[in-house]
């Protein structure tokens, strides 16, 4: 079944990036994968997106401590979690929903291919939507909390970002402070100018996010949101560059959470 699963998966990707798999035949040598190879900080959403978790592996109920595990030990409650069995028996479907917050729950005989891209495919999209919107509310809630003093709201902003993955480098600019993650000033500097005054050969330049000079542009793998200079906002950007192309409630996220950081800074200014 293992197998079959990751040849079925072996192609599929999410927001144009190939998905990652990791695999384990027990509970045990799960647990090992996730604290070994899925490090980042569970409070972040954590590196996993999704897990499809057999009930029965070492034992009839194996998998349902898994899921406990990484609900409750690890309070991992964005990973979209999967349980399928070939003894439904064992396992109720509404009881295991109900108590181990459980996304999903199927028979092995319904594990083909077109249901594993689904599952995946969507599970995958609502992870990175939960884990932006959680780092976006940290921030607002961080802004707000320090908005008398700038300074202090850099740093608070950095802490609210230090579980971000590691291969995914952004930074902020508003006005001459900037906060940047695994990329260097100069680097966000000219990664905004060059976004910035792109005129074509992306694919949305300059696409307005609403009627006061706000936008995104996106070319290839890296976004430019733009908050504009106004009476209640301080012009802001945040650029990123992805593993993938981002989706439009991504996007929409970005642009909320950083319109309410400028929103503050005009007020401390």
């Amino acid at each position: 079944m293992l197998a079959v699963s990751k040849l079925a998966m072996r192609n599929f990707t999410v927001f144009g990036s190939p998905v990652k798999l990791y695999t384990a035949t027990s509970k045990a040598e799960a647990i090992e994968v996730i604290t070994s190879q899925l490090s980042v900080p569970a409070q972040a959403g954590g590196s996993m997106m999704v897990a499809i978790i057999d009930v029965v592996m070492e034992t009839d109920t194996a998998g349902l401590e898994l899921c406990d595990y990484i609900r409750n030990d690890l309070a991992n409650k964005w990973c979209q979690l999967y349980v399928r069995t070939g003894q439904p028996g064992v396992a109720p479907e509404r009881a295991v929903i109900d108590r181990y917050e459980i996304n999903g729950y199927f028979n092995k005989v319904e594990a083909s291919e077109d249901k594993l891209y689904t599952m995946v495919k969507t599970a995958a999209r609502m992870t990175t939507t939960f884990t932006v919107a959680q780092a976006g509310l940290k921030m607002l809630a961080a802004m707000v909390e320090y908005s008398a003093s700038p300074d202090m709201a850099f740093n608070v902003l950095q802490q609210a970002f230090t579980a971000w993955d590691s291969q995914s480098p952004f930074g902020i600019r508003i006005g001459d402070r900037h906060f940047a993650f695994h990329m260097d000033g100069a680097a966000l500097n000219e990664m905004i100018g060059r976004l910035d005054t792109l005129e074509g050969g992306g694919e949305r330049p300059g696409h307005p996010m609403d009627g006061q000079g706000g936008k995104y542009i996106i070319e290839g793998n890296e976004v430019l949101v733009k908050v504009a200079e106004s009476p209640t906002t301080a012009e802001a950007f945040w650029a990123h560059r992805l593993l993938g192309e981002p989706s439009e409630t991504i996007i929409e996220l970005m642009y909320q959470g950083l319109r309410g950081f400028a929103a503050v800074m005009k007020r401390a200014a």
